[in-house]
């Protein structure tokens, strides 16, 4: 299993709601009770919940029946989530989430409503290495804020459920595909440039303090090949 990313650019630059057919629209609230339940909560994730969310939404269900797409190899539904912050809460914590996702076996897309503004977020979820009927949840991608006027556009074209889910994922990560890479390499890649990230600010903290002038130049070198490293991967 792949490490969490650490700091890299955060967003991706979706700039437009999605539409969600209306055969796929589900509409019932879930007691974060049920969630509590399926996932084991421990005492201090519930208080996260309680104090983040005012409710949950099962809003669409991507499903066969609802969307007439078929199930791909591993992902059978996509369900989607809106998360309605409390008033006075700027984001949901990464836990919460990561919580859902593991109580509900299928992937999840969440829409995270705050006043009149709204952002995405889904999880890199993969199929286990050792047990195909299991889930591992891995990294979380999230798009920009954006108010109720942002201009909505259909789903991504697919042609199963699994195709529906990459493209999905991908409208949320920081860079795109390069030429036929496929999701697991791009993710892939994105760790690499997160790790390259982190050197770089690192190396920049280091400079500012460094006060030995051949000191500072070996770090500018160094800096100067991680740029240029980052580069051929961007």
């Amino acid at each position: 299993m792949t490490a969490s990313l650490p700091s890299i650019i955060s967003e991706s630059v979706l700039n437009h709601r999605l539409r969600f057919p209306d055969n796929a629209s589900f509409g019932g609230n879930i007691p974060k009770t049920r969630i509590y339940q399926r996932s084991g909560a421990t005492a201090s994730i519930k208080q996260k919940f309680v104090q983040q969310l005012d409710k949950i939404t099962w809003a669409c269900k991507l499903a066969p029946e609802t969307i007439n797409l078929p199930a791909g190899s591993f992902v059978k539904e996509i369900q989607v989530f809106d998360l309605t912050l409390k008033s006075g809460i700027e984001e949901v914590d990464e836990v919460v989430l990561r919580t859902m996702d593991k109580a509900i076996i299928h992937p999840l897309f969440y829409r995270i409503n705050k006043n009149e503004t709204c952002r995405y977020a889904m999880a890199y979820k993969r199929q286990h290495e050792s047990a195909s009927d299991k889930w591992v949840v891995d990294d979380y991608f999230y798009s920009p804020w954006m108010d109720g006027g942002a201009v909505e556009q259909p789903l991504p074209q697919a042609l199963n459920l699994q195709s529906l889910y990459e493209a999905l994922l991908r409208l949320l990560l920081p860079e795109p595909a390069t030429t036929s890479e496929s999701l697991p390499k791009q993710i892939a890649r994105l760790h690499e440039i997160a790790v390259i990230q982190r050197a770089m600010a690192r190396l920049e903290s280091a400079i500012a303090k460094e006060k030995q002038f051949n000191r500072k130049v070996e770090l500018n070198a160094e800096m100067r090949t991680l740029q240029q490293q980052l580069k051929g991967m961007i």
